[in-house]
């Protein structure tokens, strides 16, 4: 995936849709919760590649443990670092216990992801 792509899918699954974000598991957000919910990293990760022991691992951890889920999501374009931005904001959103990243400051933080990193807000679904 682009980086343009993975911003695209973040935008239109916590904006536009206005899915919640994944509940706290000890302290830490999870890829995939009980409910169905998912952070940045776990809406990256197709369902038929998704184990539930990757919960409690960084994502880097994740993406060396399962190559497949590796070259799912980075491709041409060096996402780490875009990858490392969009998960902090969901993990503080997590961490301050708000359900959604369709909020004024979260929506301002990721707008400002796609000014750092030259990309465009998506227009549509």
């Amino acid at each position: 995936m682009t980086n343009q792509e993975i911003f695209d899918r973040v935008w239109n699954h916590f904006i536009v849709e206005n899915n919640s974000v994944s509940a706290l598991n000890n302290g830490c957000p999870q890829y995939k919760d009980e409910a169905g919910n998912k952070c940045t990293i776990g809406i990256l990760i197709p369902d038929e590649l998704y184990r539930p022991a990757m919960e409690g691992l960084s994502y880097d951890s994740v993406l060396c443990r399962w190559p497949k889920v590796l070259h799912t999501i980075v491709g041409e374009d060096n996402v780490v670092d875009l990858l490392s931005t969009l998960q902090g904001i969901h993990d503080y959103a997590a961490w301050q216990h708000e359900t959604s990243l369709n909020t004024i400051s979260s929506k301002q933080e990721l707008v400002e992801v796609a000014k750092n990193f030259n990309l465009s807000i998506p227009k549509k679904v």
